[in-house]
């Protein structure tokens, strides 16, 4: 597959210029077909790294947007965990060191589900100018975006989702649950509706 450096679409193999910039894709096919991995051509292609660059800033966006209710339920949730130990005067526990990021995760899994599989993007990744689409180019359903979030309940877990997507030969733009789940993020270049669920 090929992937314009301008805009970061996919692009015809066969394709001489971009038919959604204009730009020239001949220039780094060469470079492309060196690049086996998506960290490979992550490390070469501008577009993929545009394109996880914005993910970043997304994803920073979407922490503080969803922080406040995630830190009050959160800590609802692990009171037992935390505040037990702390009123025994044993702060540091193994439990109340993971349970509290975990509680936290897990709202996060909800809350990038219901509004991937809804709307087709997250408030971050529509601040951003990104969109999460199916393999037929469309909004996830619900359980893709289930599928697709299930490592952003510990951050470990996404650590590694990212990790391991970036060591196969899949798109670049594709952590691992997102080549199991059959979505990934890529550039979304006209203006949306946040009242039109599930249209791009």
């Amino acid at each position: 597959m090929l992937f314009c450096s301008r805009c970061g679409k996919e692009v015809p193999v066969e394709a001489n210029f971009c038919p959604y910039c204009g730009s020239n894709v001949r220039e780094g096919v060469d470079r492309d077909r060196r690049a086996d991995t998506g960290w490979g051509l992550l490390v070469v292609d501008s577009g993929v790294q545009r394109n996880w660059l914005s993910r970043i800033a997304a994803y920073v966006i979407d922490s503080i947007v969803v922080g406040v209710a995630a830190l009050v339920v959160g800590w609802l949730l692990t009171f037992p965990l935390i505040f037990g130990p702390l009123l025994r005067g044993s702060w540091w526990t193994w439990r109340g060191f993971i349970g509290l990021p975990f509680s936290l995760g897990v709202i996060q899994v909800f809350y990038f589900s219901l509004m991937e599989g809804g709307y087709g993007s997250s408030i971050g990744k529509q601040a951003m100018g990104l969109v999460v689409v199916d393999e037929m180019g469309k909004p996830p359903s619900f359980s893709e975006a289930f599928i697709r979030n299930l490592s952003k309940a510990y951050w470990a877990l996404l650590l590694l989702d990212i990790f391991l997507g970036l060591i196969s030969r899949f798109d670049p733009r594709q952590k691992y649950m997102d080549q199991i789940a059959g979505t990934k993020v890529m550039k979304h270049h006209h203006q949306r509706v946040w009242g039109t669920a599930g249209r791009i």
